[in-house]
C-alpha cells in the first residue's frame, strides 16, 4: 500500500510550477538588467552631452572638436554593447525555452508509457506501487514545465491536460501529444499543442516567455533612445554650419541601437554656428 493524498500531490505540483515561473523570470531578468547596465548607456550619453557642453564654450578649438566627436562614437558604441547584450540574452532564455518544450515532451511520453505499464500491472504489488511512484514523479517533472490538470483514472492511469481542465491533451491513456515553441521575429516564443495554441500560466516554459516579453519591450525602449539621440543630434546638424562655413552633415548614422554608428569624418564638421 501506498501512502499519499492526491490533493497534497495537486498542491506540490501547483507550488512546483508557481515556483519555477518564478526563478525562470527572474534569473534571466537580473541577467538581462546585468547585461544592459554593464553597457552604461546612460554615462556614455551623459558624457556626450557634457562633451558638446565643453565645445559650446571654445567652439574652434580641434581638440574640444575631437573630443565631443569620440565621445559620440562611445555613446554610440553603448548603445551597440547594450543591444548585443540584450540579443544575447533573449537567445539564452530562447534556448532554455525549446529545452523547456523538449524535456515536456520527453515526460509526456514517458507518462504515456507508464500509464501502458500500470494497466498491465496487477494492483496491490510491489511492481504497481513503484509504478504509481514513477508516475507521480513524472507529474510532478511535467509541472515544473507548465500547469498541468490531472484526472486520475480507475486503474491508477492518469489523463493530462494542459493548464486546467479545460486545457488540450496532453496525455490520454497511452497516447502523447508533442508540445512545440515557435520563436517570432521579435523574438517572443508562442506554444502549441498538436495544433492548439496554448499559454502556459505557469512553470518554467510560462517565466520564459513572460520574460521574452519584456525583453522585446526593453529592446523597442533601447531602439527608441538610439533614434532619439541620432534624430536630436543630426537636426541640430541640419539647421548649423561647421568650422569652414559647410551646411552640417548627419553626425550619426543608422536608427537603432543595434546599427547606429559615426557617419562624420572628423570633428571638423560638428555644426556650431547658425547656417
Amino acid at each position: 500500500n501506498r501512502s499519499d493524498s492526491t490533493f497534497l500531490q495537486i498542491g506540490a505540483r501547483d507550488a512546483a510550477s508557481d515556483l519555477a515561473r518564478a526563478d525562470a523570470e527572474l534569473t534571466n531578468l537580473r541577467r538581462t538588467e546585468g547585461a544592459l547596465e554593464s553597457a552604461g548607456v546612460f554615462e556614455r550619453i551623459t558624457d556626450f552631452e557634457a562633451a558638446l557642453g565643453q565645445l559650446e564654450g571654445d567652439p574652434l578649438d580641434p581638440s574640444l572638436r575631437a573630443a565631443a566627436l569620440e565621445s559620440g562614437w562611445v555613446a554610440a558604441d553603448s548603445l551597440q554593447l547594450a543591444s548585443n547584450a540584450l540579443t544575447d540574452a533573449r537567445q539564452s532564455v530562447q534556448v532554455q525555452a525549446q529545452a523547456g518544450v523538449d524535456a515536456f515532451n520527453v515526460e509526456a511520453i514517458a507518462l504515456a508509457q507508464i500509464n501502458e505499464a500500470i494497466f498491465r500491472a496487477l494492483p496491490g504489488t510491489a511492481g504497481y506501487a513503484a509504478l504509481l511512484d514513477r508516475r507521480d514523479a513524472t507529474l510532478s517533472d511535467m509541472a515544473e514545465q507548465s500547469g498541468i490538470a490531472v484526472e486520475y483514472l480507475p486503474n491508477g492511469g492518469v489523463n493530462v491536460r494542459m493548464g486546467d481542465a479545460n486545457g488540450p491533451v496532453v496525455v490520454t491513456g497511452t497516447a502523447a501529444n508533442a508540445l512545440s515553441g515557435a520563436i517570432a521575429a521579435d523574438g517572443t516564443i508562442s506554444f502549441d499543442l498538436n495544433g492548439t495554441s496554448v499559454v502556459p500560466v505557469s512553470g518554467a516554459l510560462s517565466g520564459y516567455s513572460s520574460t521574452l516579453l519584456t525583453q522585446r519591450d526593453l529592446q523597442s525602449d533601447l531602439d527608441g533612445i538610439a533614434a532619439q539621440l541620432i534624430s536630436t543630434v543630426i537636426s541640430a546638424q541640419t539647421y548649423g554650419v561647421d568650422r569652414n562655413g559647410a551646411a552640417g552633415q548627419p553626425f550619426f548614422s543608422g536608427s537603432t541601437a543595434t546599427d547606429i554608428g559615426i557617419a562624420l569624418a572628423s570633428g571638423t564638421g560638428i555644426a556650431t554656428a547658425p547656417a
